[in-house]
């Protein structure tokens, strides 16, 4: 499945997901390219999911809101429910299917400090939602060399990240990605959701927006409490 073009492989598996090595499973499929190998099985009730994200490399993720869209829907689909609890290693997921789009309820996007970091003449924000982004606002996203950036992030920031660039102009929001463990992207939920956070910080009166990435186009929104919805498409290959 994918959501605007950000690729996934699904597996639903017996007995306890905890225990389980996604090292064969990810050999056995690499040929198909995917971003992101999802694993998931029922816990004790029906529309209720144990759920773990593995990137490209073999390395595990603790969120994944495309991929929550992605295994939200199918199964939907299956149960013919509507709403589905992913439960992940850091986050509590509710899922919503109707229509044909899919809405993940992700959660607050926590800022990780009030200051913005200054590197190579930009000013970062760090981000967490189950997992760390960094957060640039640039002003065009496509004169960006964004591997070079990632390295050189990656080389001053010991935890695992993904890194998201991003432009304002008239109302229109631009995104290019670069995940942890897999490369560029052409869409990733969670990292939209902590863009949607740093314009929301910036710009009070902004609770929804729609944000365009190579892929395609989703849309975030902020409750009251501030947590963060992610509405997207989720279609099979």
């Amino acid at each position: 499945m994918h959501v605007n073009g950000n690729r996934f492989v699904l597996a639903e598996v017996d007995g306890p997901i905890d225990s389980f090595s996604p090292t064969m499973g990810i050999a056995a499929v690499r040929r198909l390219g995917f971003d992101q190998f999802l694993f998931f099985n029922q816990r004790a009730k029906p529309g209720d999911y144990h759920y773990r994200i593995f990137n490209r490399d073999g390395s595990e993720s603790q969120q994944c809101g495309n991929g929550a869209l992605c295994v939200g829907r199918y199964v939907s689909s299956r149960l013919g429910c509507q709403s589905v609890t992913l439960h992940t290693r850091s986050h509590t997921i509710q899922v919503e299917s109707y229509f044909g789009h899919s809405t993940a309820h992700l959660g607050v996007a926590q800022l990780m400090s009030d200051e913005r970091h200054p590197f190579q003449g930009y000013r970062l924000a760090i981000y967490h939602i189950g997992n760390r982004h960094v957060v640039v606002p640039v002003s065009d996203v496509e004169a960006i060399d964004l591997q070079a950036i990632y390295l050189a992030l990656s080389r001053r920031i010991a935890w695992p990240f993904n890194l998201e660039v991003y432009a304002l102009s008239q109302g229109r929001v631009t995104v290019r990605i670069y995940e942890n463990g897999v490369g560029e992207t052409q869409a990733c939920g969670s990292g939209l959701c902590c863009v949607a956070a740093d314009i929301f910080n910036q710009h009070k009166t902004i609770q929804k927006i729609a944000l365009t990435t190579r892929g395609g186009c989703s849309v975030v929104e902020q409750s009251n409490g501030g947590g963060l919805s992610l509405t997207a498409l989720p279609e099979r290959i």
